[in-house]
């Protein structure tokens, strides 16, 4: 087999196993290692890892400068990640990942968010009578209902959300059990009535068709409800409410920012958002100092006097 097909089936098994790195983690690494096993045999009659130089990476960060900065990151840290593996495995004789600069000026995009007007349109929607009183019109309007709380009000990831279970909810303490990246679980308080209510609604509505599924969202088939089917529901209520373009990451963006607005401190959002390093957290304090600023220009009370200073 290729030596570095090899390695990076091993780095990945890795990655699983003894890093318990989420199935999204693990699949988005292997995206990123084909990619930087195409870029190594280009050009390259011998491409194995004997070949890997610092000026090589620094070639691979400059071949990715066409897409996002997000996904430039990501590309970055998957492959010094897997050249430490390599190292400790000892496959390679020296540690690139430490003299690697990749020499790429990355901007950090801030969060897009969702404005107030356009969350209230979905919930308006989400509420509004049903047309019919079927009882799968009524069921998914009770997942759809339970699914936009819950997005907003625990901001959890969207794979956190597919991934709950009916004992994920604890209507008892009001908390939901939340398994997050990195298998690292934490708890995330409801202190929403709205979400209390919803959650239970469906709880009850459900009971009587998936008994037998111990998911708490699924789909009408009775099986899991995945990732884009929760995308799916998101995109077709916002349009449907005319909220525009939303997706379910908005929502947890929009909490946070909103949550930090209101002056909560940014620890307890770090440990409801399930961030492992603060240092993730403060990027909404930057979209707080923003929304202040043209707060501050609309509303300073320096804007009530007309007096203009004449210069002397």
């Amino acid at each position: 087999m290729d030596p570095i097909k090899q390695a990076s089936l091993d780095f990945l098994q890795y990655c699983a196993d003894e890093r318990k790195y989420s199935h999204h983690t693990v699949k988005a690494y292997r995206l990123d290692l084909l990619g930087f096993a195409t870029f190594l045999r280009q050009g390259v009659s011998d491409s194995t890892l004997d070949h890997l130089t610092c000026e090589r990476l620094r070639d691979y960060a400059r071949s990715r400068a066409h897409a996002k900065p997000r996904t430039i990151r990501r590309n970055i840290a998957c492959v010094k990640s897997f050249l430490r593996f390599l190292h400790a495995e000892r496959r390679i004789p020296t540690d690139l990942a430490n003299n690697w600069r990749s020499g790429v000026k990355l901007g950090r995009s801030l969060p897009r968010t969702i404005s107030q007007p356009a969350v209230q349109s979905m919930f308006v929607l989400v509420y509004r009578t049903p047309v019919s009183r079927k009882r799968r019109v009524l069921l998914r309007q009770a997942r759809d209902r339970a699914l936009i709380e819950i997005l907003f009000c625990g901001g959890l990831r969207v794979s956190e959300v597919s991934d709950l279970l009916l004992t994920s909810i604890d209507l008892g303490d009001d908390v939901i059990r939340v398994m997050g990246k990195g298998s690292r679980e934490r708890i995330v308080p409801i202190v929403s009535a709205q979400l209390r209510q919803a959650l239970r609604r469906w709880i009850e509505l459900r009971k009587g068709t998936d008994a037998e599924v111990p998911l708490l969202f699924t789909n009408r088939f009775g099986r899991r409800l995945s990732d884009q089917s929760i995308r799916n529901v998101v995109k077709r209520t916002a349009v449907a409410s005319g909220a525009g373009k939303v997706t379910p990451h908005m929502f947890r963006h929009t909490l946070a920012t909103q949550l930090l607005e209101q002056g909560v401190d940014l620890r307890h959002i770090q440990r409801l958002l399930g961030h492992s390093s603060i240092t993730t957290t403060t990027i909404y304090a930057q979209v707080s100092d923003r929304s202040q600023r043209e707060s501050l220009l609309l509303r300073h009370p320096r804007q009530l006097f007309s007096t203009i200073a004449r210069a002397r």
